[in-house]
């Protein structure tokens, strides 16, 4: 199992820290028998440099590489200890929000063959409540003052798509002299988001919720949204990476899930997937679970407890099938 982590500004709530609201779920699932590897980030933990935030190929390398890592600690401990772990052969990915987007581009790096992971089958992948699209945040920008729901988000996103494509994501052509100079110091790996984000509205001089695009990105970006997105380097490499477009592979159950009411991560980024799927790759077997709860984090609890309820019934029908 790659259990991915959701957002986390923090280092010391890191899964390598043992701590992070997930950690209920993890242990969940390690006590009905599953061996879980739960990958700290690029940039998050112990690794230099800032996060890689929302960046899928980076996501997939930290979960695809640390599984490699991860099984061969396991088979060596399982031999000098004298035995108490095999591997089925059956691997399943979880995550939701930024552990969302990281589920699919684990899935899109193995069936692009990009990584290997010998030995074991894709059985199930569950993105939920994922940012598959991150071009949405921006549809509204640039169209006169537009409140920012979360700013500390945006700004995050920057930082990691920066260290990701140096040249394509300029801090100096996305963001004010003031959001450099100001807000970008407050992600030192200390700090909540919902504190980021009192401190961004401290430094602009506005109320906590009343922060908007012009406090934040610079004129000539939001001149170029407004104006042609394509004219943005930095928009156009998040829309190459876009994965609310793509056709998942035959044979691999895809489960997306996501609430209308989210107010983080927008509804349409499963629901564009889950269409367009059906349209392009009407033979994978992508399904789409509509979340009851209200609002993104509530919304998390319910998917990663249907993901654990789901995938459990599947393993329990392959075994009665006699799989081991």
């Amino acid at each position: 199992m790659i259990f991915a982590k959701g957002t986390e500004l923090r280092r010391e709530f890191t899964p390598s820290r043992n701590k992070g609201s997930e950690l209920p779920f993890i242990t969940a699932l390690a006590a009905l028998g599953y061996a879980i590897w739960v990958p700290d980030f690029t940039g998050m933990g112990d690794g230099l440099g800032t996060h890689e935030y929302c960046v899928a190929e980076s996501l997939a390398d930290s979960a695809l590489d640390g599984l490699a890592a991860a099984r061969q600690w396991l088979v060596a401990a399982a031999t000098e200890g004298g035995g108490g772990y095999a591997e089925s052969g059956r691997l399943a990915v979880i995550g939701y929000s930024e552990g969302g987007l990281a589920a699919m581009g684990t899935l899109k790096a193995i069936a692009d063959n990009r990584i290997s992971t010998p030995g074991l089958s894709l059985e199930a992948v569950y993105a939920m409540g994922a940012p598959l699209n991150l071009t949405i945040l921006d549809s509204d920008l640039g169209e006169g003052p537009f409140p920012l729901s979360h700013p500390e988000y945006q700004v995050y996103l920057g930082l990691g798509w920066a260290r990701v494509y140096p040249e394509d994501s300029r801090l100096g052509d996305i963001f004010l002299a003031r959001t450099i100079d100001r807000i970008v110091p407050l992600y030192d790996g200390t700090r909540r988001d919902v504190d980021i984000k009192r401190q961004i509205a401290t430094i602009v001089g506005k109320k906590t919720g009343s922060v908007t695009d012009e406090d934040i990105f610079s004129p000539e970006y939001l001149a170029a949204l407004r104006r042609n997105p394509a004219s943005s380097a930095y928009y156009r490499v998040q829309a190459a990476a876009r994965l609310d477009n793509w056709a998942p592979p035959m044979g691999i159950p895809l489960i997306l899930a996501a609430t209308p009411s989210d107010d983080i991560v927008p509804f349409a980024n499963s629901e564009n997937e889950f269409e367009w799927a059906k349209e392009h790759a009407p033979q994978a077997d992508v399904s789409f679970v509509r979340l009851a709860s209200k609002g993104h984090i509530n919304a998390g609890i319910e998917a990663y407890l249907y993901a654990i309820v789901d995938l459990d019934r599947r393993e329990a029908k392959l075994k009665a099938a006699g799989s081991p």
